[in-house]
């Protein structure tokens, strides 16, 4: 609560609080008035009025985009009905209540109290995710919900988890591929859950479904190409100074392979931990490394899937997870921003590693001080580097243009970093990525008997 607290002062000062749910309050209330949700003309005047208390103070001639599906606007219709500061109270209540849920089924999946979880989660969740209203809490929260559901056998309630996971159609669409493919008790379930997703998201709107498919999610991806809160293959191709059609090809290129991948790998490691919980939590921790448009948030799906590899995994190959569990649950990129968060990063460190990983404390003071190393030599590079050199951002008057078009401008002018200091502050999540696939790698090769969990909480695939 006290790092919330104080990621919220910081965002207060900087009149950035609830940023993204102002775009998705907006959107939804263009969808109230039926309105075009992805039109700057829709969103511009509501994202424009001035609000008290910190909350997010658009730049003038900006208008943020609300890149979500129809139904999850549909979704949130009702809090487009409240005045925004009310309705900005009540989805603080909803994410808040989503991060507890989360807690709770991780602690769980891995058989720990959930003081212990709070370790894995909540550093990320109050830093890059609860101040600025996003929907990644929630999508984390129904992935592990659904790998509980599946190892109980619950097939209606691990459906509509997975439909639940959808609010982040990039984490939510690898498990349901790995569902349909290899369990079939989940096939019909899984089609009827996408029906239900497609007619939300028709009776919402069908110019506008068909228009976010088409038209919307290419925009956003071209608009956020030299983002440099960007982890994705993308933007590695634009900080190496590529063109920004091959950027973008790369880009999802590698992510529709490492979908496949993932895909793949949730069925070999199920087969060989015996443990339905990888279609859920696998395919989706493969998916956010590379691919065109990734945040830390989305990025922060990974963390349950080390963990629970690292819970059953021996020898190297448990250090191999250790490793990729304490560079995933920081956010390194935000010590260029903030120096202060350096100790509290060494003790999050210290801390999963007792509670969650089982190391001794002396072991753990080591994790402390790797800690420390790598965000103090994150602060240096900024300091020595520079964090890049903006220029002044040209207002434009928000005409029926896509929201996207003005929001390339303002990043391209405001928000854009290549230079070597974002390269080393998203060096050490990138390699936590990177073991995740090593480490199933080794745990497939060995032919060592993986251990098997508690009966009444596992399952074969049929």
């Amino acid at each position: 609560m006290l790092l919330i607290l104080w990621q919220f002062h910081e965002g207060a000062k900087a009149h950035v609080l609830f940023g993204d749910f102002r775009a998705f309050y907006c959107g939804a209330a263009a969808v109230l008035h039926g309105a075009n949700p992805y039109a700057a003309s829709s969103l511009h005047a509501c994202e424009g009025a001035a609000m008290p208390l910190g909350l997010y103070r658009v730049p003038p001639g900006l208008t943020v985009p609300a890149p979500l599906p129809g139904y999850v606007l549909l979704a949130l219709v009702p809090f487009a009905l409240l005045p925004y500061p009310a309705a900005c109270a009540l989805w603080l209540l909803v994410v808040l209540a989503a991060v507890a849920a989360g807690v709770r089924a991780l602690a769980a999946l891995l058989n720990r109290p959930a003081p212990a979880a709070v370790w894995a989660l909540v550093p990320g969740f109050a830093i890059a995710v609860i101040p600025f209203g996003e929907l990644a809490a929630v999508a984390i929260a129904a992935l592990l919900h659904l790998a509980l559901a599946l190892r109980a056998k619950a097939w209606g309630i691990a459906a509509i988890a997975a439909a639940v996971a959808m609010v982040l159609p990039q984490l939510g669409l690898p498990a349901m591929l790995a569902l349909f493919a290899f369990v079939p008790a989940m096939r019909v379930r899984i089609v009827a859950a996408a029906l239900a997703l497609a007619a939300l998201d028709v009776g919402g709107s069908s110019g506008a479904a068909i228009a976010y498919v088409f038209t919307v999610l290419p925009a956003h991806a071209r608009a956020e190409i030299p983002s440099s809160v960007q982890y994705g293959a993308t933007w590695m191709l634009h900080a190496a100074h590529a063109t920004d059609t091959a950027a973008l090809a790369v880009g999802t290129a590698s992510y529709v392979l490492m979908l496949a991948l993932g895909v793949a790998a949730s069925w070999a490691m199920c087969a060989r931990l015996r443990d339905l919980a990888c279609f859920a939590l696998v395919p989706p921790a493969f998916a956010v490394f590379g691919g065109s448009f990734v945040h830390y948030a989305q990025i922060m799906a990974a963390i349950p899937c080390a963990l629970l590899l690292a819970s059953r995994a021996s020898g190297y190959r448990k250090r191999v997870f250790d490793a990729a569990v304490l560079l995933l649950i920081v956010p390194w990129l935000w010590v260029l921003s903030q120096p202060l968060l350096i100790p509290a990063f060494a003790g999050i460190c210290a801390a999963c590693a007792i509670m969650l990983l089982d190391w001794e404390p002396r072991h753990a003071l080591r994790a402390a001080l790797a800690g420390v190393v790598l965000s103090g030599g994150i602060v240096i590079a900024g300091v020595h580097f520079g964090a890049g050199s903006t220029t002044p951002f040209a207002p434009a008057h928000a005409s029926g243009e896509l929201a996207q078009d003005t929001w390339a401008r303002y990043l391209r002018a405001q928000r854009a970093g290549s230079g070597p200091a974002w390269w080393i502050a998203k060096l050490p999540t990138w390699m936590g990525l990177l073991l995740l696939p090593l480490g199933c790698a080794a745990m497939l090769s060995t032919r060592t008997a993986a251990p098997r969990p508690p009966e009444e909480a596992t399952a074969a695939i049929g």
